[in-house]
């Protein structure tokens, strides 16, 4: 038997860009590392959390193993995801290197004015289930079904 579980619980900060690529590229030491850098969406953040299931095993029917043997087969694997982004500030207010501050919106107008959350889950199941003829001249053969489900937002 061969069985494994994976969990997964990441949380990830997230930006709409740079906003003056200038500051990047330009090669002032003010803006070598990375965190002076300027972007869109300071606040915004995705969570992933996930989990994986899996089990594959057999057992040989007959006691003794011999010119002819019998097996079932049964391999199980089930994967579930939810992803969340959420961003509680749609609008940027920027202030370049001696200029004054302004008020953007990265990609226009929005449907929301503040707090946008979006969700979404993702589930997928495996089952196989077979027998294995395993013969000492011929070989082996093996005979199975299987279902995969998917299961996604509409």
């Amino acid at each position: 038997m061969k069985a494994h579980f994976t969990g997964q619980d990441l949380s990830n900060g997230e930006n709409g860009g740079i906003t003056n690529l200038a500051d990047f590229e330009g090669g002032d030491e003010d803006f070598n590392r990375r965190e002076r850098l300027d972007v869109y969406f300071l606040d915004a953040k995705s969570f992933l959390k996930g989990n994986r299931y899996f089990v594959d095993h057999n057992f040989r029917i007959n006691k003794e193993k011999g010119n002819n043997n019998l097996y079932i087969n049964h391999q199980f694997n089930y994967e579930n995801k939810f992803i969340e982004f959420s961003q509680p500030t749609i609008l940027t207010t920027i202030t370049p290197v001696g200029g004054t501050a302004r008020t953007i919106s990265r990609f226009g107008e929005a449907y929301v004015s503040a707090n946008l959350k979006d969700q979404t889950r993702y589930n997928r199941m495996f089952n196989r289930l077979g027998a294995t003829y395993e013969n000492s001249t011929l070989g082996q053969f093996l005979f199975f079904i299987e279902a995969i489900l998917f299961s996604l937002p509409l």
